[in-house]
């Protein structure tokens, strides 16, 4: 698209590759990743889970911990964040909080 001399062909370019990895953000990840598994273990691997009183998404956030870890361009609840997002807001949860911040699932799988 950056040889292309038309404008219109180079944001029909651009388009393209946004809506692909808009679709690519959807995925799940790979079920060996540790962050696959942890959601397994917490939520059945159910990552718009929204089932629970308290907690929700893939990795089972309390809403106070959602809010206080994700960028003002995530969704509100963890349920409507993809995967990709939640796990985004998940590694700034662990680095903050470790492992323990997902207590019986993170022993289960030997991560802490």
């Amino acid at each position: 698209y950056r040889t292309s001399t038309s404008r219109a062909d180079q944001l029909e370019t651009l388009l393209l590759w946004h809506r692909r990895l808009a679709k690519a953000r959807k995925l799940k990840p790979h079920p060996d990743n540790v962050w696959a598994r942890l959601a397994e273990c917490e939520s059945g691997g159910q990552w718009a889970y929204n089932g629970s009183v308290i907690y929700d998404g893939g990795l089972q956030f309390h809403p106070s911990t959602w809010s206080a870890h994700r960028k003002r361009k995530l969704p509100k609840y963890a349920w409507q964040a993809t995967p990709y997002q939640q796990i985004i807001v998940a590694q700034r949860v662990q680095a903050s909080q470790g492992w323990g911040a997902w207590p019986s699932c993170s022993r289960k799988l030997g991560l802490r």
